[in-house]
């Protein structure tokens, strides 16, 4: 009994001389998360919005589908990536918003989504992909100009950003095992 005393005093003592009021504070961090806004009527995702602390700033309104997927902050200003309907179409268009004000990436003819964003001094780049046809084409964007990746040989086509469009199963198939559902190489 005598020793889980003094060790406690010990441990208490411990504690007590290793903070004094030359200690710097410890700084705090802004802790920011992208996502979108449920509508509890219908459950479509509906507004892209994101927090900051655990305070929602929501990007868009009800009125389109909107999602946001990745966020970064420079400074005080703060990139948000994602995708929205485009306007009389069923398409998404790619785009981001800066400090909360949208810029189209894509003209919304195809479908396409920005899935991440990181910002360098002043240029801002912007990975996603484009609905071709059957295939998602993995494109990125620097400055809202869209780069032309390497073009792929057919027999190196694997790993070059062209992956057939497929349900959440056959995308989990084919990363777990790195060949297609349905046979064959990806």
């Amino acid at each position: 009994m005598k020793k889980i005393l003094v060790s406690s005093i010990i441990a208490f003592q411990l504690l007590l001389s290793s903070c004094s009021k030359s200690d710097t504070a410890p700084t705090s961090r802004d802790i920011y998360v992208a996502g979108y806004g449920i509508n509890i009527n219908n459950g479509a995702a509906n507004m892209a919005v994101y927090w900051k602390n655990g305070i929602a700033v929501n990007l868009t309104d009800k009125s389109k589908v909107a999602i946001a997927l990745a966020i970064a902050v420079s400074g005080s200003d703060v990139y948000v990536a994602g995708q929205a309907e485009y306007e009389g179409t069923t398409n998404y268009v790619a785009m981001y918003w800066k400090n909360g004000t949208a810029i189209n990436l894509t003209d919304g003819s195809k479908g396409s989504v920005a899935n991440a964003i990181a910002v360098s001094g002043s240029d801002v780049y912007i990975a996603g992909d484009e609905y071709n046809r059957s295939n998602s084409v993995a494109k990125y964007w620097k400055n809202k100009i869209a780069v032309a990746a390497r073009p792929c040989k057919p027999a190196l086509t694997r790993g070059c950003g062209h992956i057939p469009r497929a349900g959440p199963y056959e995308e989990r198939h084919r990363r777990m095992t790195g060949h297609a559902a349905r046979g064959g190489r990806p």
